[in-house]
């Protein structure tokens, strides 16, 4: 009898803790969908930001983003027709694949047989269809390209994937101002040889905590973790050696060459990907439908 009590007891115990555990993997499930959906929609929203960024950055006239509008509409309807053809193509293709694997399985050779023309043929329409759109999307390219001004052209040139990208300076015929890089350089080569020699550990480390904390939710670019305070005192070092003449025509270089050792920047898209972008972009026809319709000032 207490055998049976037991077991009945124990049965009880393990029901209560298979529910338990059964409820806290549905809601541990729940909880990655959720985090899923979020993830998503903050891709969504940031890919939206992004194509806002860009169609501001070229500060469109209506007549030029009514005309980007209809290229983008159009290559867009292009896309569509060759999406429906490849995949008609592709269902025939995986027939053929499906056949040509069978061949293979039991040792015939497919070479010069019919399967490999029928799959000659039906990969080369897949190529048709590439070629067509590819080329479509050259022409239009070289078509949005002649309908910018030269700022919009420079604009595109220096443009970066940031959801808040910082002011361009020496945009416009501006004068760009030193790096922050350029200053720790400049500090360091101002610094009497006394003080140089006494405080250049602590300064290296000073300038690299500084670093690490004002780009640390710097969006566009990252403190790079490999970077470290001995690249600031080798660059430290090779500055110190240099006159001051020499030092005023190199320290721009040098400056960027400590900043690539130090930050992680994103690569930026020469001009043509990123006109391909803003026409392909399925975000950045509601913007420029907007620009079109917005009236001039």
């Amino acid at each position: 009898m207490n055998f049976l009590r037991i077991i009945i007891l124990f049965s009880i115990f393990l029901g209560c803790n298979l529910t338990r555990v059964f409820s806290q993997e549905n809601s541990f499930l729940k909880l990655s969908e959720n985090i899923e959906i979020k993830d998503n929609q903050i891709k969504n929203i940031e890919s939206e930001i992004l194509s806002i960024n860009l169609v501001n950055s070229l500060s469109l006239k209506p007549q030029q983003a009514a005309f980007i509008l209809e290229e983008a509409k159009n290559l867009k309807a292009l896309y569509g027709q060759c999406y429906i053809k490849s995949l008609e193509v592709k269902q025939d293709l995986l027939v053929v694949y499906a056949k040509i694997k069978e061949q293979l399985e039991v040792g015939k050779l497919v070479w010069n047989t019919p399967l490999h023309f029928q799959w000659d043929h039906y990969t080369g329409k897949i190529d048709d269809l590439s070629a067509l759109m590819q080329d479509a999307i050259e022409e239009s390219v070289k078509k949005v390209e002649s309908q910018l001004e030269d700022f919009q052209l420079q604009a595109l040139d220096g443009f970066s994937d940031c959801i808040m990208p910082s002011y361009n300076e020496g945009f416009i015929g501006q004068s760009p101002k030193s790096s922050s890089f350029e200053y720790i350089l400049e500090n360091i080569k101002a610094m009497p040889e006394s003080v140089y020699a006494a405080e250049k550990k602590r300064f290296a480390q000073q300038e690299l905590d500084r670093i690490k904390a004002g780009y640390r939710n710097y969006n566009c670019q990252h403190y790079n973790s490999r970077g470290s305070k001995k690249d600031i005192l080798r660059a430290a070092e090779e500055v110190r050696k240099m006159d001051k003449v020499l030092f005023e025509l190199k320290k721009e270089e040098l400056g960027r060459k400590l900043q690539e050792k130090m930050i992680d920047t994103p690569p930026l898209m020469n001009r043509k990907q990123r006109i391909i972008e803003l026409l392909l972009s399925e975000q950045a026809i509601p913007i420029l439908e907007k620009r079109a319709n917005k009236k001039p000032f």
